[in-house]
């Protein structure tokens, strides 16, 4: 039996490769991490045997003999208390951490008012400050807060996205769901639900400061659906509450809309504060109504159980954070190629599913 026959049946290590080159381990750690001098014809003759031997680095083995800490910075949404939507992503991103725990991955928590792009600026800039290794951001702020990624890229920090999608090919990754699909399958809900010749109401909450492609896209979805099935009976409307309104605020739009629009058998609120809607069509006692919107959060359950909310479609929030950060170790730490766009699945709940439904 060669040589070759014999390494082929065991593990190859970097000293077997550093035997067959008759030069040191330290070399070929040199050739395999690129970084060093060493001499051009010799680089080619390690080469030439890894390909020989088919060596696989275990890389998993080399990040953990580093011991080197790897830091996430993460720029999210504060969550506003503890039934907060941002919450949820938190709680995934601190389940990949301590997942890692044994590679010493650590996060840096940047938390900015999401109404506010000073408030974000200040967050952004401690961030920069305490150096991270690479970033995960919730770009809820879109063309307005380019000027994040634009300068982390310049200082060569690798960042993704989570959440809120924004096309930026710098971005490593981007983990979230596919607004305009969730609002087309929202429309084909509604219009299992109601007579054609009816109003819909589309209702968008807090779009004019933040989040607005996402309201923007599922309302588009929404009417894509309409049109292509040739829905045209349906007449729908788009009601914009700005951010921060008060419960008497979103009261009073909404009380407008339902007099100024006849028959109006739907709503499609495009966010999560799908419960505020809810609380309004509760109070006025407005019966056979068909309700969709997003995410599980405590005061959107209480109405999808009690029936004012008819589905709910989760954006798996935790999920996003959870793979967002598996997502840069598994680039930049253990050098493996992922695809830009982690799809999260387009889950709808009911009432009569709620209660087995998984959040991660």
């Amino acid at each position: 039996m060669d040589k070759t026959t014999e390494l082929f049946q065991q593990k190859i290590r970097i000293k077997d490769i550093a035997e067959r080159a008759n030069v040191s381990v330290g070399t070929v750690d040199r050739v395999l991490h690129n970084r060093g001098e060493v001499a051009q014809e010799t680089r080619d003759l390690i080469n030439k045997i890894i390909d020989e031997l088919q060596y696989k680095p275990n890389i998993i083995a080399s990040v953990l003999a580093m011991k080197k800490p790897f830091r996430i910075g993460v720029l999210i949404p504060l969550p506003s208390d503890q039934d907060s939507y941002w919450k949820f992503h938190m709680d995934g991103i601190e389940a990949a951490v301590k997942e890692l725990s044994h590679f010493e991955i650590s996060i840096q928590k940047y938390f900015f008012e999401i109404t506010s792009e000073e408030s974000l600026r200040l967050q952004y800039e401690q961030l920069l400050e305490n150096k991270p290794d690479a970033v995960l951001i919730v770009p809820v702020f879109g063309e307005r807060g380019q000027y994040i990624t634009d300068r982390l890229a310049k200082e060569k920090i690798a960042f993704s996205f989570i959440d809120t999608p924004f096309e930026d090919e710098r971005a490593l990754s981007f983990s979230g769901q596919n607004s305009f699909q969730s609002g087309y399958i929202a429309a084909k809900l509604m219009s299992y639900g109601i007579s054609k010749e009816t109003t819909v109401l589309i209702v968008n909450i807090g779009c004019d400061a933040y989040n607005g492609p996402h309201h923007t896209s599922r309302a588009q979805g929404f009417k894509a659906y309409l049109n292509d099935h040739n829905i045209t009976e349906t007449k729908v409307r788009t009601i914009d509450i700005p951010s921060g309104s008060s419960d008497l605020d979103v009261k009073e739009v909404l009380t407008k809309a339902f007099l100024d629009y006849s028959f109006v058998r739907g709503l499609f609120v495009t966010g999560y504060e799908v419960h505020r809607v809810a609380k309004f069509v509760d109070e006025k006692k407005l019966g056979n109504i068909r309700m969709i919107g997003y995410d599980l959060l405590e005061n959107n359950i209480h109405y999808l159980k009690k029936g004012t909310i008819d589905f709910l479609i989760s954006q798996k929030p935790a999920s996003q954070g959870y793979k967002g950060v598996m997502n840069l170790f598994n680039t930049l730490v253990l050098k493996q190629p992922l695809p830009p766009k982690t799809p999260m699945p387009i889950d709808l709940i009911t009432k009569e599913n709620v209660d087995f439904y998984l959040y991660l």
